[in-house]
């Protein structure tokens, strides 16, 4: 059992995929939330700020980058879920441009693709230097 400041290799593994679903369902639930609120205003915020969900993706972001770099013993597969996960995150972030921009009419619609596509490249890409 190796130690990195003090703290075993096995509680860094542990913390640090904790971190990442933890990122990966706020970040998630942020950009759901959010889209629903550009379609129906005040539904989401009646209820609940989906700004909470941000802080969260944020603070996970941070305590990630404060765990040492080793990827000691995490092995993730890309497997359907992910790709599944992928494209609907592309898919809820190229709606939220085209709905932040509806004055630019076709425009929009095209800046609202190429940001799905932008999503989906920079995830693969990722996704293969992880692996």
């Amino acid at each position: 059992m190796e130690k990195i400041i003090g703290i075993t290799s096995e509680l860094i593994t542990y913390l640090r995929t904790l971190l990442s679903d933890i990122f990966t369902t706020s970040a998630g639930l942020y950009l759901l939330l959010l889209a629903i609120e550009k379609t129906k205003p005040g539904f989401v915020g009646n209820a609940i700020s989906e700004q909470v969900f941000l802080y969260i993706t944020i603070a996970a972001v941070g305590l990630l980058i404060l765990l040492p770099k080793e990827r000691i013993g995490i092995e993730r597969r890309t497997n359907l879920l992910t790709y599944l996960w992928v494209i609907t995150a592309a898919i809820l972030g190229g709606y939220i441009v085209y709905k932040d921009t509806p004055s630019l009419g076709t425009t929009g619609i095209v800046i609202g693709v190429l940001t799905s596509l932008l999503i989906v490249s920079l995830s693969m890409i990722v996704r293969s230097e992880q692996s």
